[in-house]
């Protein structure tokens, strides 16, 4: 082995931070991407997928400003911590991430139409957060009710997810008696 056990740890702790930058500006393209066709079918534009590539690829930039605070706050309240936990002593640095989920998940909650105004609107990220206010002073009761629906529809995904959970589970205790006979 070229790297002992913690300095491979380390390396992959940094890599995994790296990947997570990627990852979340591809996921802000697709988004970027997603939004455009909606646009365009809402329209009724006629479009060919390469020119809506590259539009969407043009109205990406004005989204890099806002992707990059989400990725820069992430980075450091989620990523950093773990990281050097792999090279100074951190007490409990796992414990504190759940709130620190939480933390990311308000904030794009809070801010959820700055980055379809900046998709839509070719705006500074400062016009986008006013027009962010102005849709939240308007809009109120509809989002607040969006977002009922949306925590409704989470929570029962979860629901769902832990029953196939333990319905697998279940079965894999089932089933390994009978396999051990064999």
């Amino acid at each position: 082995s070229l790297l002992p056990s913690a300095g491979l740890l380390r390396v992959s702790a940094t890599v995994d931070a790296t990947a997570f930058i990627f990852e979340y500006l591809v996921g802000v393209y697709i988004q970027v991407y997603l939004i455009t066709v909606c646009l365009a079918w809402i329209r009724g534009f006629s479009f060919e997928e390469g020119e809506l590539f590259r539009f969407a690829m043009r109205r990406f930039s004005y989204v890099l400003e806002w992707a990059g605070i989400v990725v820069a706050v992430s980075t450091l309240i989620l990523r950093v911590p773990l990281v050097l936990a792999y090279f100074i002593k951190i007490p409990r640095v796992l414990d504190y991430l759940p709130i620190a989920r939480v933390l990311m998940s308000g904030l794009i909650i809070a801010f959820c139409s700055v980055q379809i105004s900046l998709v839509l609107h070719n705006e500074t990220l400062i016009a986008a957060m006013r027009a962010h206010i102005y849709f939240i002073q308007k809009n109120a009761g509809r989002l607040a009710w969006f977002l009922v629906i949306c925590g409704i529809h989470f929570y029962g995904i979860m629901a769902c997810d832990a029953i196939l959970r333990g319905a697998i589970a279940e079965a894999g205790i089932r089933v390994a008696p009978e396999m051990a006979e064999k």
